[in-house]
């Protein structure tokens, strides 16, 4: 049970927002060193965009923590669509409702679905984040299946494999903040839950995906590219850990190829961290 988010004080149909979104240099970066001109020089919307999933993960939490304490929450399923590209001298607004809110294996789960904007009233993208209230359970109920919880992301049959991608996982913000001592990402709270030491951050994998699908899709995935995906194991610092994808999916017309991908986030093991879908075109 969370100490800081009333359970009951969550009402579906709440409203978040508008706040305005902060330009912040690591989420910016998702904490990586090899953004590409597109989003540091020129791009083909004039100059520099932000990355297509800037703040994955975090964008239903900056709603939940505008009215209450979002520091203990863990980020459990994405789903975002692309409207258009969000350029770096425009400001960004988001708005936010809450959507569902369920009870699984005693865990405490909400959904809020937000619009991100830019100044000029240009739609960005729509994202539905469901995720974790803290990693404390409750006994005092039973479990209570929200409408989200009853649709798990389906398996995709692969196909056709695309170039992979390995890297370090890596967070700053682990070697360098003062999380509070109740935190997924703190490595003495996350062995009292099981886990073998403090979990990366959702964003900073949002961060290695957004990166994959622009390198594979081009821009055409910040006008039409969409992502679901599920967090099945944590991925802990300085893992290795590498994104693999296969088509499930595809389709030609004028515009160009459309393609549906299954991918995953795999760790040297073989074990899967994360999985999903992405789907995008690749324009003639």
């Amino acid at each position: 049970m969370s100490k800081y988010i009333p359970w009951e004080e969550l009402k579906i149909g709440n409203q978040y927002g508008p706040l305005e979104l902060p330009y912040i240099e690591r989420y910016f970066t998702c904490e990586m060193d090899e953004l590409g001109p597109i989003h540091t020089k020129e791009s083909p919307w004039g100059g520099p965009v932000y990355p297509a999933m800037y703040m994955g993960t975090l964008l239903g939490l900056r709603m939940i923590g505008s009215q209450y304490d979002s520091h203990a929450t863990v980020p459990a399923r994405l789903s975002q669509k692309n409207i258009n590209p969000a350029k770096l001298d425009k400001k960004l607004f988001l708005s936010g409702l809450l959507v569902d809110k369920y009870i699984k294996r005693g865990l405490e789960y909400a959904a809020i679905k937000t619009l991100l904007i830019d100044e000029d009233g240009h739609e960005i993208r729509q994202t539905t984040d469901h995720f974790l209230l803290s990693l404390e359970k409750r006994s005092d109920v039973q479990e209570v299946k929200g409408l989200s919880d009853i649709a798990p992301l389906e398996d995709l049959k692969p196909g056709h494999e695309i170039p992979s991608f390995t890297r370090t996982a890596y967070q700053r913000a682990l070697d360098e903040f003062p999380f509070l001592d109740d935190s997924s990402h703190k490595d003495a709270y996350a062995r009292t839950k099981g886990y073998p030491a403090a979990l990366l951050s959702g964003y900073v994998l949002c961060g290695y995906l957004s990166k994959y699908f622009e390198d594979f899709f081009g821009p055409a995935w910040f006008t039409g590219g969409e992502i679901e995906l599920a967090f099945i194991k944590a991925v802990h610092q300085k893992q290795t850990i590498t994104i693999r994808a296969s088509v499930s999916k595809k389709i030609e017309s004028k515009e160009g190829t459309s393609l549906i991908l299954a991918f995953c986030i795999q760790q040297a093991d073989g074990l899967v961290n994360v999985k999903g879908k992405a789907s995008g075109i690749i324009k003639h």
